[in-house]
């Protein structure tokens, strides 16, 4: 056998999120991926510690709505934490079966962050943030009887939309 020495400097990342009422760290996990590069290196769980090569990373949360980082820099004998906020609970309520979105405000730009499906109520951890929500029932064609509920999702607390009012 051959020993070939080879310098790979390592250091490690852990990305956490402490324990909340909404936050069911378990279950969420993040892509590593090298800047610039969309080949997954890695599926890391929240709140562990992988060991990478040095450099720059671009991290991809799996949360509602995903949080995309780029530029995540690894340095040798290091640990890179990085902590997210705690989810918030969002209530969606409606009078009759429908069809809708939950879209982020970023800035007077709304962007995409889940469908709504024809339940009469349903619930949604999402990060803290600004959100829109746009239904309109089954039953009614025009865009007119479209409804748009603006709400703000802060972390550890219950949010609640009702459609019908």
């Amino acid at each position: 056998h051959n020993i070939i020495p080879i310098d790979a400097p390592q250091g490690y990342l852990r990305i956490s999120r402490r324990e909340g009422a909404y936050n069911f760290n378990e279950k969420v996990k993040f892509i590593m991926r090298q800047s610039d590069d969309m080949k997954t290196l890695n599926v890391q769980p929240l709140n562990s510690v992988e060991k990478y090569i040095t450099g720059d990373y671009d991290v991809e949360i799996l949360t509602l709505p995903r949080i995309n980082m780029t530029g995540v820099k690894i340095q040798q004998s290091k640990t890179t934490e990085i902590d997210i906020p705690s989810a918030g609970l969002l209530v969606v309520r409606a009078p009759e079966a429908g069809n809708g979105n939950i879209l982020i405000d970023r800035e007077g730009r709304h962007e995409w962050v889940c469908n709504l499906s024809p339940q009469l109520q349903q619930s949604f951890y999402l990060q803290p943030g600004n959100y829109v929500v746009v239904w309109r029932a089954k039953s009614l064609k025009g865009s007119i009887y479209t409804v748009e509920r603006r709400i703000t999702v802060k972390p550890d607390a219950q949010a609640s939309v009702d459609l019908f009012r």
